[in-house]
């Protein structure tokens, strides 16, 4: 009984920062283009399903991350560090006027983060080892192990 009061004490204390704990929204996330797309939208058409689309293509260097949709609608998100100190998000599709913000330095960090995060920009597959690998690797091992246990019995 004693234990199940301290699981609801650790529970009812820890709670509401868990609740609270959310990554920060990108304000060009929540902007709106005249069409009505927002910038989650842009984000979902330049990277569906969470990856880069066909027809996308991206820049990325340390202070710009842009992701471009080549056919129509041409659409653009881009957070970018213009000079030092001054950073802007600017969502843009054809036919609308483009939403530029200005950004604190703590919203770029995140803005920048979430934008590579979403589309996967920087994911690159782990390289492993086929079975034939694995098999070569475990015969390796085994026969080193072999030679090794011969010499220890040999030298006693």
């Amino acid at each position: 009984m004693r234990s199940y009061f301290l699981m609801l004490l650790l529970t009812v204390s820890f709670l509401p920062f868990y609740a609270s704990a959310q990554e920060p929204v990108c304000p060009c996330d929540i902007s709106t283009l005249q069409n009505g797309l927002s910038g989650s939208d842009i984000i979902d058409l330049l990277c569906p399903g969470g990856s880069l689309g066909s027809d996308s293509e991206f820049f990325l260097n340390p202070t710009t991350v842009l992701i471009s949709l080549n056919g129509p609608p041409n659409t653009d998100y881009e957070v970018e560090e213009v000079n030092a100190g001054e950073f802007f998000c600017a969502i843009n599709t054809d036919g609308q006027d483009p939403v530029e913000l200005q950004l604190l330095p703590e919203d770029y960090i995140s803005c920048r983060q979430q934008l590579i995060d979403r589309c996967s920009l920087l994911t690159r597959g782990i390289p492993t080892l086929s079975e034939w690998g694995l098999i070569a690797t475990a015969g390796t091992l085994g026969i080193a192990g072999l030679i090794a246990a011969r010499r220890r019995k040999a030298a006693a």
